[in-house]
């Protein structure tokens, strides 16, 4: 809770952030990790694997896209997966619980009518070339072939 001005400076700064999460990082690796995945481990990506969060995730898309429907304007989804996510085919045995968040995503948008593109296959075809500076922020060649899948499925869907 924010509750000076120094607290939202704080809030604000990349510096301090990153501190925080270095901290925590730290404290996490001197503990015994029971997790086959590394995003389990994470504070801001091992919510999506968690059910609890999923509730909340469709009133606030159900909310959007009745908010630009008024606009008559419409809302089309896009799911990027994690770099380590496409180094996983479909025969692996626990596939469904890689890629629960596209699922989950997937379901709740055919819920509501709302088309969803998933770019997991089209990366996972791609991903001898260097889709990722670092396994999360795309690279220039990420960014060129998601930017005309992308564009290809707005066409498709306008």
């Amino acid at each position: 809770m924010i509750n000076t001005y120094l607290d939202s400076v704080l809030d604000k700064s990349y510096f301090i952030n990153f501190l925080k999460i270095s901290i925590f990082s730290l404290k996490k690796n001197n503990e015994v990790k029971e997790s086959k995945y590394w995003w389990e481990e994470t504070i801001d990506f091992n919510t999506a694997w968690k059910d609890n969060t999923w509730p909340e995730f469709d009133k606030q898309i159900r909310e959007m896209n009745k908010l630009l429907k008024k606009q008559s304007a419409k809302l089309i989804v896009v799911i990027f997966p994690i770099g380590s996510q496409i180094n996983y085919d479909s025969e692996a045995p626990d596939f469904d619980y890689i890629v629960k968040p596209q699922g989950k995503v997937t379901y709740y948008c055919n819920k509501h009518n709302i088309p969803v593109l998933d770019l997991f296959t089209y990366f996972q075809e791609h991903n001898n070339l260097s889709l990722y500076e670092d396994g999360l922020h795309l690279s220039s060649y990420g960014h060129s072939l998601s930017g005309e899948i992308i564009e290809e499925f707005i066409l498709e869907n306008l």
